[in-house]
C-alpha cells in the first residue's frame, strides 16, 4: 500500500482499528474526525498488533507505539495527528465537500484541504 502509485486517502470518521489502522496508514491523506477512535486492540486477546503495526506504529515519537501496542488502548483525532497516525482534522460537518471535492480531482494533501 505504501508504494501503490495512486493516491488513496484514508476517512477516518468514526472507529478505525486492527486492520482499519494498518490500511490507512499507507495513504497519501489521513483524515480524521471528532468521531474518529483508533486503536490495536488485537493485545486484548494475547496479539501483537500486525498489518503493517510494526513498522507504523515504531515511527511514532517517544514510546508511544510501544504503549498503544501494549495497552490497545483507543486514542481520538488529536492524539493521533499529534504522534503522527493521521494528516489532519476536518469536523463532521464538513466531510459531504471533502468528499465532492475530492471525488472531482481535488489535490488530496494535507496543504490542499480546508475545512
Amino acid at each position: 500500500i505504501h508504494a501503490y502509485p495512486k493516491p488513496y486517502v484514508a476517512l477516518m470518521d468514526g472507529i478505525v482499528m486492527g486492520g482499519g489502522m494498518g490500511i490507512s496508514q499507507g495513504a497519501k491523506l489521513r483524515v480524521l474526525s471528532e468521531r474518529s477512535k483508533l486503536a490495536m486492540p488485537e493485545t486484548g486477546i494475547g496479539l501483537f498488533p500486525d498489518v503493517g503495526g510494526g513498522w507504523f506504529l515504531a515511527q511514532c515519537p517517544g514510546h508511544v507505539g510501544e504503549w498503544l501496542a501494549l495497552t490497545g488502548q483507543a486514542i481520538a483525532a488529536g492524539d493521533a495527528i499529534e504522534w503522527g497516525l493521521g494528516d489532519v482534522f476536518v469536523r463532521g460537518e464538513h466531510w459531504p465537500a471533502l468528499v465532492e471535492d475530492l471525488r472531482h480531482g481535488a489535490q488530496p494533501s494535507a496543504e490542499h484541504v480546508v475545512a
